[in-house]
């Protein structure tokens, strides 16, 4: 769960840095503005886990997300490993997340672990 977090708190400091910092990137602005939108749900889940337990902010509280396919639910703070490709966390599969992060970082020159498989086995 911490590396699952470290994950998603790393991603969107890099969806920041491709929205604040864009004129300091050499990256083509298509791949950015695919990139910032495919990470779009990913800050949400970010966001509760960051800030979902604080008094004043009500908009990031955690809330149960059913998932038809593996029927169960789960919010924002849990997470359920059914299998290297179905990572759940809160309403997300955290795998797409960590492709589309894979493929920033081949744009960026930083190559992440080979795909498609995990390096480590997660079952």
């Amino acid at each position: 769960m911490a590396l699952a977090k470290s994950f998603v708190f790393h991603a969107v400091r890099a969806v920041r840095i491709c929205e604040h910092g864009a004129s300091q990137l050499a990256i083509d602005r298509q791949q950015r503005r695919t990139f910032l939108s495919s990470m779009r749900r990913l800050v949400e889940v970010r966001d509760v886990n960051e800030h979902g337990f604080d008094a004043v902010r009500v908009k990031s509280r955690p809330k149960q997300h059913l998932h038809e396919d593996h029927n169960g639910s789960l919010d924002e703070t849990s997470m359920v490993i059914l299998g290297p490709e179905q990572i759940l966390m809160g309403p997300l599969n955290l795998w797409g997340f960590y492709r589309a992060v894979g493929e920033m970082r081949d744009v960026a020159g930083f190559r992440s672990l080979p795909l498609p498989g995990p390096a480590i086995s997660l079952t």
